[in-house]
């Protein structure tokens, strides 16, 4: 269905929404593909799509091995930007998640990764979508947005782009701009591998716009999807000490905890790049209640 005023536009609108539900669909039959492979049968892209599957697992064990899969690509094939992409994430997340005793260093390799992936590569995608990422914890909120808005204009149809958009409006204090961002990677993809991580970003969203039924309701889903993905778990405890259901919460924390052992409100703080003190304040307030440790 469309408006038939401008068929150019249609059309465009059209090509987009396919581009958008092929993308995942090919990325996940190529991570399944080469997970069956063995091993001297992985050439640079099978290697990479191997780490993409243990990714999208999202344990702390499971990036782990990504990432030992990802370096060797990385120090011998200069010409492939996806590996250096999937490394700065994954970096990124293991600070964000506290899977990693030094977080201002992962932070560090991640921006490291997505500059070698933007060298290689500087019209790809996700390579300047992780660039953005970098930027913005970083200290440099709106160099991430304009490098994040220049992903997609790379490839209107990429939804992590409008995912890391999102993101980095939720640190710069922009929940509203925020939810825009994320609901349009969900109307792109609906399917998507990373379903979960945009859901759980859109819970924090809600979250921080002190709409509080409607973040824990995200967050569930979230959770339904992907029972050990850390930032659904700690979505989900967050709304419900902020709802008051105080049993529930508890309990919602210890599940968040037994993911993320080592998170405190001082972790938090080193894995996150909110701009704003009182928007990080209020981000951890419902952990707080529910009985999160400071450190």
């Amino acid at each position: 269905d469309g408006n038939l005023d401008d068929i150019f536009d249609l059309q465009e609108e059209i090509t987009d929404a396919i581009v958008a539900a092929w993308e995942p669909a090919v990325g996940q039959a190529e991570t399944r593909r080469a997970h069956q492979l063995t091993s001297e049968h992985l050439g640079t892209w099978d290697v990479t799509q191997r780490a993409a599957w243990h990714f999208y697992k999202f344990t702390k064990e499971d990036f782990d091995l990504a990432l030992n899969l990802l370096r060797p690509v990385i120090n011998d094939d200069l010409d492939f930007a996806h590996a250096a992409s999937y490394a700065s994430i994954i970096r990124l997340m293991q600070a964000w998640f506290a899977w990693t005793d030094n977080p201002p260093g992962a932070l560090m390799e991640s921006a490291q990764f997505a500059i070698t992936a933007t060298t290689v590569d500087a019209m790809d995608p996700m390579a300047n979508a992780m660039s953005g990422f970098a930027l913005t914890f970083q200290g440099q909120h709106a160099a991430g947005i304009t490098a994040t808005r220049h992903a997609i204009e790379l490839n209107p149809s990429s939804a992590l782009a409008y995912h890391v958009l999102g993101t980095i409006y939720l640190f710069d204090g922009q929940p509203q701009e925020a939810k825009r961002a994320i609901n349009q990677a969900l109307r792109l993809s609906p399917f998507d591998s990373l379903r979960p991580v945009w859901l759980a970003t859109l819970s924090a969203s809600h979250y921080q716009a002190q709409e509080y039924e409607q973040a824990l309701e995200i967050a569930k889903n979230a959770v339904s999807i992907a029972p050990h993905y850390v930032l659904a778990l700690r979505g989900r405890a967050n709304a419900l000490a902020q709802l008051g259901r105080m049993e529930e919460a508890r309990e919602a924390l210890d599940a968040f905890l037994a993911v993320s052992p080592n998170y405190t409100v001082a972790s938090g703080r080193a894995g996150v790049a909110f701009r704003d003190e009182a928007v990080f304040q209020h981000y951890m307030d419902g952990l707080r209640k529910a009985g999160l440790p400071e450190a």
